[in-house]
């Protein structure tokens, strides 16, 4: 179909039954089922198979059943740590040492923190872990899925060592970014190289951790969330624990995910042909070289899980027969979420690729602008096409092949240019991670929120509604920045063009919320 304002009637339609119904798979398949019509000028025959064949290829996606069956892995070992006890001999640690809700919260901080590989990993495990221990210390649980997951994916595009490196310096290659690119104007930079210093214009992650740590050292609390934080002190809901055992252990606890992470490395070096293992690479080149993530995830998940089981049966917290009923409460903990992935997947897959709304988007709010502007543009745009299609892999997939050839169009080149002579890359390249994040963290659709809520136990909607007016001051500062930084790069040093916006947008952001909780 030719790019229309129809594009955008799915992903509205999706937005505002989910408000209205609270059901989010119901609404992905409203909206599944809307973005089949549009694209086929409603056409009931055309719509059905287009249904048909986009289904099929989402399902039967290999790298996307990778993702299932890693959340179950997750999931069943959740279930185990719960089974053996650990995660209540963790409670029960945790309330001998730490006497406050505040530092409750900066444990589950430092726990995002440490698993700073992949967002959907740090979410599943902090959520599990940390979801009996603010119930007993009477912090929300949508307190809790706003702290998790606003430093999930914010966190893990900071690390040159993740599951987004990859994809990103890909999607910059193929966008017209490559050192080695002779014929068509291209700029000249390695893809990682250019990604690490692009880190310090990632505005938008600097300001939500920034904002997090202020709102959990003073108590800042408004908006919806109050609301449940009040209900919160009232009440005493049920825990994810369930079981105990007397030969629980800590060691039942960490020493699966001390495994989970150190075999996440090894899988990412080892696949990436890292020379230790072998291959040619070096450290940084078989991070870069890593295609197949999701596949590293679910084996090191499943070594995990494993490793897990073998020391419970060693330390009799478990019995044998007890882990095919393990693996089946896996199962039903994150059926929910992955029929949710499922349908956001070819949802999103729908919106980029029949119905259009990423390019309709960009080519509409990016008609005409300064190059000055471009920054802030792009962090718009992204934004919307993140809250749009629930993706930010998708929305960083179509916003860099439109603004590379975007501004060698602008700035005239007429032959391939060292990225270092182009002053405005670096905040452009920032503004675009910053959108696709900032995205991820207020879109109701986005498989993060999915994560969050199924790991936190709150409803999609619920947690996407409470996140957004947390996440509304650093939205707003991260868009001041980005003017700043748009007008500060052709005249000054990278160091300045990064460092003054952050600072004035770091003032601004940490005086609205004082302001906003002083009169709340």
């Amino acid at each position: 179909m030719k790019m229309s304002w129809l594009s955008l009637l799915p992903p509205l339609f999706v937005v505002i039954s989910a408000f209205l119904t609270r059901n989010i798979n119901l609404s992905l398949l409203l909206g599944v089922v809307s973005a089949a019509l549009v694209a086929t000028h409603a056409s009931p025959y055309d719509a059905i198979a287009l249904l048909t064949t986009q289904s099929c290829k989402q399902t039967l996606d290999i790298d996307k059943l990778y993702l299932y069956l890693f959340l179950i892995a997750i999931a069943s070992m959740i279930v185990l740590f719960n089974r053996t006890g650990s995660i209540n001999a963790f409670a029960q640690f945790i309330t001998k040492h730490i006497r406050s809700a505040r530092t409750i919260q900066s444990s589950s901080i430092l726990i995002s923190f440490a698993l700073f590989i992949d967002d959907y990993l740090s979410i599943l495990t902090t959520g599990f872990i940390m979801t009996p221990l603010t119930d007993r210390f009477g912090i929300s649980r949508q307190k809790l899925a706003f702290l998790v997951h606003s430093l999930a994916g914010p966190v893990v595009i900071l690390a040159p060592i993740s599951s987004w490196v990859g994809a990103i310096t890909m999607y910059m290659s193929e966008a017209g970014i490559n050192a080695n690119v002779h014929g068509a104007i291209h700029i000249l930079d390695d893809p990682f190289f250019l990604y690490l210093k692009t880190i310090p214009f990632v505005f938008y992650s600097f300001l939500i951790i920034a904002s997090i740590w202020y709102i959990v050292q003073y108590n800042v609390s408004y908006g919806p969330m109050h609301g449940y934080e009040k209900k919160q002190k009232q009440t005493t809901p049920d825990t994810f624990i369930s079981q105990s055992s007397s030969n629980a252990h800590l060691s039942d606890l960490f020493a699966p995910i001390l495994i989970l992470i150190a075999s996440t490395f090894i899988g990412l070096l080892y696949h990436g042909g890292y020379n230790l293992f072998g291959g040619k690479a070096s450290f940084i080149q078989a991070i870069q070289q890593t295609t197949d993530l999701n596949l590293v995830l679910l084996l090191a998940s499943l070594i995990a899980f494993i490793s897990g089981i073998a020391l419970s049966l060693i330390r009799k917290t478990v019995k044998i027969k007890e882990i095919l009923s393990i693996c089946q409460e896996g199962v039903q903990l994150m059926y929910s979420a992955v029929i949710m992935l499922l349908l956001t997947s070819i949802f999103g897959a729908m919106l980029k690729d029949n119905v259009l709304t990423g390019d309709y988007l960009a080519s509409t709010l990016l008609a005409c602008i300064p190059i000055s502007l471009l920054p802030v543009m792009f962090f718009i745009t992204t934004l919307i096409i993140t809250l749009a299609t629930g993706g930010a892999w998708a929305a960083i997939a179509i916003s860099l092949p439109i603004a590379i050839p975007m501004l060698i169009s602008l700035m005239q080149f007429t032959a391939s240019t060292p990225a270092s002579a182009i002053p405005i890359l670096a905040p452009l390249l920032g503004a675009i991670f910053s959108g696709a994040v900032c995205g991820d963290n207020i879109s109701p659709i986005c498989g993060a929120t999915i994560m969050t809520a199924s790991s936190t136990g709150v409803t999609a909607t619920e947690h996407a509604y409470t996140q957004f007016f947390y996440s509304l001051p650093a939205l707003l500062c991260t868009a001041l920045a980005f003017i700043m930084s748009g007008f500060l790069a052709h005249n000054y040093s990278p160091w300045v063009s990064a460092l003054c916006p952050l600072i004035v947008s770091f003032i601004l952001c940490i005086t609205i919320l004082r302001l906003i909780n002083k009169n709340k």
